[in-house]
């Protein structure tokens, strides 16, 4: 069995090392059992490139920001040549419970309608199913198997940043899958930038925007599969 760890950064070199760092020593995996890949969308801050560069197994360095799901994506390309059995996209600011990969995995091995899990950090409300509480959408930092990943591909590239989540949340369902949080794991967002007004958080926002009104043409026009299949 092998996990890949995928992480996506752009700065935040006081935070996302100790996070990352704390999340795969409680994970409950061997080292063996891991492929760490970080992905840097254009860091101005040179610790952060130096950390990624020295911890990660797999480090993608894009100069600049190509944007948050096509960053995923090119990790989740190089994790899948791999032959990775699971795939989790790590929040960088994200802190998970003791035993968080394991537990997952141990859900997904007795559970094969399974699709997605997340580890809860907003209190979201819905059914109990076992040691799963059923959501329509998951956010944060999530694992997904490889069955999930090659039946409902890629995540798609409205724009930078926002609403490729949703959009994969809706394939999830369609093609067949449960998904929702892991009871008992529940996660600290320890660097939730929402209501600022930085330049990051302004280019996020209009990013949003932006995929909100592509994300709406592409559909209406039937023009998502080619971002959504693996083999296309």
């Amino acid at each position: 069995m092998r996990v890949a760890y995928i992480v996506n950064t752009i700065n935040r070199s006081e935070l996302t090392p100790s996070v990352t760092a704390h999340n795969l020593r409680v994970s409950g995996l061997k080292a063996s059992e891991t492929l760490i890949i970080v992905t840097d969308n254009g860091s101005s801050e040179k610790p952060i490139r130096e950390w990624g560069m020295k911890f990660a197994d797999v480090y993608i360095d894009n100069g600049v920001n190509i944007g948050n799901p096509q960053a995923l994506n090119n990790a989740l390309a190089i994790a899948r040549s791999h032959y990775c059995d699971y795939f989790v996209i790590a929040g960088n600011d994200i802190e998970l419970k003791e035993g968080w990969a394991t537990h997952s995995i141990r859900e997904f091995s007795s559970n094969h309608k399974l699709g997605l899990l997340g580890f809860d950090w907003r209190n979201s409300k819905g059914d109990i199913k076992g040691r799963v509480r059923m959501s329509d959408s998951v956010f944060g930092t999530w694992i997904l198997p490889f069955k999930t990943l090659d039946k409902c591909g890629y995540f798609s590239t409205f724009s930078k940043y926002g609403l490729w989540d949703g959009e994969f949340h809706m394939r999830v369902t369609k093609n067949g899958f449960e998904k929702g949080y892991l009871v008992g794991f529940d996660s600290k967002h320890r660097g939730s930038d929402m209501g600022e007004n930085s330049p990051y958080r302004k280019m996020k926002d209009e990013e949003m925007r932006k995929a909100a009104s592509l994300g709406i043409q592409k559909r209406t026009n039937g023009e998502c599969k080619h971002v959504n299949r693996l083999n296309e």
